[in-house]
């Protein structure tokens, strides 16, 4: 049974097939309850790559259920939990990277239910945040939190998205 997304307020900007020249950027939609939109997907990695000056990627996206991620998360990273999303670099040689980006659609609708805006929208910043650990960001340290926090934020406006409410969390920290 699929179920629709809410209507959606704004809509995510969609680039060029030049913005993507250098860019292999797949997506497997692993679920079948909620709704993705590839294009936008492929887009947010893409506007990423591109602001953080990537020359070439080979990226995969994966959309996954709660219980998928949650395998993942168990296996890679010996967390037993579902999680929002987790991101594999397999090979970065300089502006080039190899990697996967796995996201949760179930976490995705259940946070974007209680923050007020839409799953895809969520999901966005999912793919977003993933990217961003792939070209070396992280989220460990208070001040390396804001500026990844900072990158997301820049990311979904170029994507025409208005940041979340202030007291939504990705991950559990405080978001864009």
């Amino acid at each position: 049974m699929t179920q629709k997304n809410s209507p959606r307020r704004r809509s995510a900007c969609r680039l060029p097939p030049a913005a993507f020249e250098g860019y292999s950027i797949a997506v497997a939609n692993r679920q079948r309850r909620w709704r993705i939109d590839s294009s936008a997907l492929k887009s947010a990695v893409a506007i990423v790559f591109r602001g953080e000056n990537i020359a070439s990627a080979d990226v995969s996206i994966a959309v996954v259920s709660d219980a998928a991620i949650h395998d993942m998360n168990r296996q890679f990273l010996n967390h037993d939990e579902p999680t929002d999303v987790i991101s594999f670099a397999l090979d970065q040689d300089g502006d080039s990277i190899d990697g996967e980006i796995v996201i949760s659609a179930d976490t995705a609708a259940a946070t974007a239910a209680k923050i007020g805006w839409t799953a895809q929208e969520e999901m966005l910043l999912y793919v977003i945040h993933g990217a961003l650990h792939l070209t070396g960001y992280d989220d460990l340290k208070p001040a390396a939190r804001r500026q990844m926090r900072s990158r997301e934020k820049r990311y979904l406006t170029q994507l025409g998205i208005e940041s979340p409410p202030a007291k939504s969390t990705l991950g559990g920290e405080p978001r864009p």
